[in-house]
């Protein structure tokens, strides 16, 4: 399984029955739950340098957008507004 385990009895999910069935959907499962985990999902689109936040657009691939920093922070970043 992935880490982190949100599943603290997998043991006992995957003793019996379709064992590689259960384990597929128990992956699937967690890989579900860790997609919608706030934190890490942060941690992946913005990114601190010193005083310069970057941001990763969604599904505009992996480029990262300098968006400035200090006291204009955000109002510098392309499509801020």
């Amino acid at each position: 399984m992935g880490d982190p385990a949100f599943f603290k009895n997998q043991e006992q999910l995957l003793s019996h029955g379709d064992i590689p069935l259960r384990r597929d959907a128990l992956a699937i499962i967690e890989a579900g739950i860790a997609s919608v985990i706030p934190y890490q999902a942060t941690k992946e689109l913005i990114r601190l340098e010193g005083a310069d936040i970057f941001v990763r657009p969604l599904h505009q691939g992996p480029e990262y957008l300098r968006c400035g920093g200090g006291q204009r922070g955000l109002s510098h970043c392309p499509g801020a507004g």
